[in-house]
């Protein structure tokens, strides 16, 4: 009897092997972070909450029902929502992105969803050189966007680029139509991001209306718009990697295929912090983006902040070596109050612009701005000194 209860149990053991692949320690700790939604520390930071399942975010990957980053992970028991048989609406199936490519099977891989080397893409093209504002628009005494006060300032600061945020009307998105034929008779480029899960409702007051948290849907209409708008050359997505479990490699190719199928020359430059472009992030990302934009706040010499510019070129110069030579990076300079990392001087404005300008392939500006403030006038001096200083490498 004893014989018959052990074989017993190797039989079940046996037939628990061959349903599922067992799950690294590395993945069980990250499921248990899953569990207890504790989530990096960027993105807590930034949001001031942790995200949850309800909310629509996936699970980091590893975790419970994803496979994720880490060869060899694959889990056993799907998260809340899919347990549960629905999924929100904001977010695709997690059986239809949640893959990483690394461990799909040949056949197992949608093809279209691979992207062509950036060699024969065209979607670089208008991001080198380029200098201009991000978010922040004027406003009238109602609150409301003041569109013809926005572009006079951007040709006062003689910019060719304006980076237009959806966040903080439920009307971004009609604006943005009506901005867009204004940029275009003054000569100046467009780019357009919205926030990530962690950046967005629950975790923040408000969503970027009306796509919400659904990104695929935002590349396959910023992509049509820009085919009207040529002068649309880019679109971003802000605090990008803090919400690199939603944003695996096989969900920002698939985002890459919808966009280009529509317009190949449509750029896709996410928000990527320093400390998370490591080795590991370039390898997986690397060859799906076109670019990224930096935040500069010397995390290479901690405490993050805003005050120190002398590492701009040591921090660009690192991000290169791991991206390579192909991947432009457009530094953005913080000209305003980052969180608790303070508020930016005027004359660190000045130098992260003039060391992002050598070192960077791009520079944006954090945020556009205010017209009476003490950094307008550094903006502007600097940006009509641009086609006067050579660039080094």
């Amino acid at each position: 009897m004893r014989s018959l209860s052990i074989l017993g149990v190797l039989l079940a053991f046996a037939a628990g092997l061959g349903c599922q692949t067992p799950v690294t320690p590395a993945g069980q700790a990250r499921a248990d972070e899953w569990e207890d939604h504790h989530w990096p520390d960027e993105a807590v930071a930034s949001a001031g909450a942790a995200p949850n399942a309800s909310a629509g975010l996936l699970p980091p990957a590893g975790t419970a029902g994803f496979t994720g980053n880490s060869p060899g992970v694959v889990s056993a028991v799907r998260p809340p929502a899919a347990r549960t048989g629905s999924h929100p609406p904001d977010v695709a199936p997690p059986d239809r992105i949640s893959r990483d490519p690394r461990e799909a099977r040949p056949d197992d891989r949608d093809p279209r969803d691979r992207v062509a080397p950036r060699s024969v893409r065209k979607a670089t093209a208008d991001l080198r050189g380029g200098y201009g504002t991000y978010a922040n628009p004027p406003r009238d005494a109602k609150g409301k966007k003041d569109l013809n006060l926005l572009v006079d300032q951007l040709v006062d600061l003689n910019v060719d680029t304006y980076h237009y945020l959806i966040y903080h009307d439920t009307t971004d998105w009609d604006d943005l139509k009506t901005l867009l034929p204004m940029l275009r008779e003054r000569g100046i480029k467009c780019w357009v991001s919205m926030m990530p899960p962690s950046g967005a409702y629950p975790n923040r007051g408000r969503h970027c209306e009306p796509f919400r948290l659904n990104f695929e849907k935002w590349a396959e209409e910023i992509a049509k718009l820009s085919l009207k708008h040529p002068h649309l050359v880019a679109w971003s997505i802000d605090d990008f990697t803090s919400d690199l479990d939603t944003f695996t490699p096989t969900r920002v190719a698939r985002m890459q295929r919808i966009a280009h199928d529509i317009n190949p020359a449509l750029a896709f430059v996410p928000t990527c912090y320093y400390k998370k472009v490591t080795d590991d992030f370039a390898r997986d990302y690397g060859p799906l983006i076109d670019g990224i934009l930096f935040p500069y706040r010397s995390e290479s010499h901690p405490p993050y902040n805003v005050k120190v510019a002398d590492h701009v070129d040591d921090e660009i110069r690192d991000m290169k070596r791991k991206l390579g030579p192909s991947v432009p990076i457009i530094l953005d300079v913080y000209a305003s109050r980052v969180g608790n990392q303070g508020v930016s001087t005027p004359n660190y404005t000045r130098r992260v612009i003039e060391l992002g300008f050598r070192f960077a392939d791009g520079v944006q500006v954090f945020r556009h701005p205010d017209r009476d403030g003490d950094k307008y006038e550094v903006v502007r001096e600097e940006f009509r000194k641009l086609g006067k200083r050579p660039r080094e490498k």
